[in-house]
């Protein structure tokens, strides 16, 4: 039964994608705002090139246990950034390509961590892959189709699956509690997202502020950055964004683009740790066959 509202999923998300390659013209996506304000009408760039082809990521995967120069770390960093369209909703947020490989019948299943608010359970949605030509110009935008196969009830998180033949070439790594714990106040991070539904780019800022569930920053940060990564200099992702600051003042209320809030690693770590895709935190700990091989009745 499972395996059947799984097959199900990827029918109906496959065929409300080819509707949205097709008909792109005619949907206006909305940005995806982070607090209960007017939402703005906010056409996306036209794409170079729309269609779903089986590629991968064209950005081979680097970790690095050092601190990398702006030459080495954008291309890191960006690539493994998407932007996620809510087809129902017509909002547009990001996501971080965080897991990517074969089941036991061979076939690919890539995992993207974005927000709750982006692409909630049950919604169809679109995923685009941004290829840049020389790293300048948006040479492709490769889309696939997606849809949220768990969420947090607590936290502002979601983990979508991308529906594609082939398994990604890069994927984003997590810091380690260890690190994170030790990360001194005004450490430098880099805040990735697609802001107001253009590809993505790069906003350097600090740390200014650790909560037990969110830590604040002082990059610019604007709408369509939720679920976006931060990063530290390694490249290793820190937190995922969830929010910008804003300010009430009389009736009106205002946003605050240069504070902005995001999910650190620990609160990704206990939340994947209480589902089935506890094996994205370590493969000790279970496997892609917790979740697509058929259970036995005995």
């Amino acid at each position: 039964m499972q395996n059947t509202l799984r097959y199900l999923c990827y029918i109906l998300t496959i065929c409300s994608v080819s509707f949205y390659v097709s008909f792109s013209s005619l949907i206006k996506p909305r940005i995806q705002l982070e607090s209960p304000v007017e939402q703005t009408t906010f056409k996306l760039p036209p794409a170079i090139k729309r269609n779903i082809p089986n590629i991968r990521a064209d950005i081979a995967p680097v970790v690095s246990l050092f601190p990398l120069t702006d030459k080495g770390l954008y291309p890191l960093i960006l690539g493994n950034v998407v932007r996620i369209s809510n087809l129902a909703g017509s909002t547009a947020g990001s996501g971080v390509v965080i897991w990517t490989g074969l089941d036991f019948k061979k076939m690919a299943h890539t995992f993207i961590l974005t927000n709750r608010h982006v692409l909630p359970v049950g919604m169809p949605g679109a995923v685009e892959v941004f290829s840049y030509l020389n790293f300048r110009d948006v040479e492709s935008v490769t889309t696939y189709p997606c849809f949220t196969v768990v969420q947090s009830s607590e936290a502002d998180l979601a983990l979508i699956e991308v529906v594609s033949n082939n398994e990604f070439l890069t994927t984003a790594t997590l810091i380690s509690p260890e690190e994170y714990t030790q990360m001194p106040m005004y450490t430098d991070l880099f805040i990735v997202g697609c802001g107001l539904a253009n590809p993505p780019f790069v906003s350097p800022g600090k740390v200014f502020q650790f909560g037990e569930d969110t830590i604040l920053l002082n990059g610019f940060s604007v709408w369509g950055f939720s679920g976006g990564g931060v990063f530290d200099r390694c490249g290793h992702l820190v937190s995922i964004s969830c929010q910008i600051a804003m300010a009430t003042v009389g009736k009106d209320t205002y946003a605050i683009t240069n504070i902005s809030l995001s999910i650190p690693v620990n609160v990704i770590n206990s939340w994947l740790l209480t589902t089935n895709y506890k094996f994205i935190v370590s493969p000790e700990l279970g496997s892609l066959d917790d979740v697509t091989k058929p259970k036995k009745f005995h």
